[in-house]
């Protein structure tokens, strides 16, 4: 019998310039294309500390600081704006679909993107480490604007309603049909009344 050994979990990478774990991969998080894995908020520091062209540390921020490969200002510039825009957790992306979904006044099918979103954002691991009080807001935020349970509410409603419609014309082609027959058979009985009459002799 050959005992199967667990392979040891790999370590979380660490951001070289705060010296730190990265706990996530989705939220403050960036991956240069020399495959060096560093914390957002700490590579658009890097960057923008030689974003000046007369400072010395302007070609090294211009660097990878692991392996000091050269990139793009392209990638710097994503950088930068996925810093501004990008949340840095769970907790503020909630906030931000909440601004724009919950307290702007929008339509009905920008609410539903929030919900999708939000939902997107239930599935992923970071939601478990999240407050309890955050997660009753984004519960409550999706059973508010949340229109499938509706939808099944109002179908289920309709076919109840369209139950009782055929019921009534059913029960409608029944009383016809009862009344056709008992006028049918009213006009057999006279029919026959009047031939067996016997009328009297001259």
């Amino acid at each position: 019998m050959s005992s199967k050994t667990a392979s040891p979990a790999s370590p979380a990478p660490t951001c070289s310039i705060c010296k730190e774990e990265i706990s996530s991969k989705i939220y403050n998080y960036i991956k240069t294309a020399c495959n060096h894995e560093f914390h957002l908020n700490c590579l658009t520091d890097w960057y923008q500390s030689g974003s000046d062209p007369q400072s010395n540390l302007h070609e090294q921020s211009m660097t990878c600081p692991n392996c000091r490969e050269i990139l793009g200002i392209g990638f710097w510039v994503q950088v930068v704006r996925k810093n501004e825009q990008d949340p840095k957790s769970p907790e503020e992306e909630f906030d931000q679909i909440a601004t724009e979904y919950n307290l702007s006044k929008k339509k009905l099918n920008d609410k539903k993107e929030g919900v999708r979103k939000l939902k997107e954002l239930m599935n992923k691991e970071e939601y478990k480490g999240m407050d309890e009080n955050r997660k009753k807001r984004i519960e409550r935020f999706i059973s508010e604007h949340d229109n499938t349970g509706g939808n099944k509410r109002r179908k289920q409603i309709r076919r109840k309603t369209k139950k009782k419609k055929i019921k009534k014309k059913r029960k409608k082609t029944i009383k016809k049909k009862r009344k056709k027959r008992r006028k049918k058979k009213k006009t057999k009985r006279s029919k026959r009344g009047v031939r067996g009459k016997s009328f009297p002799q001259k």
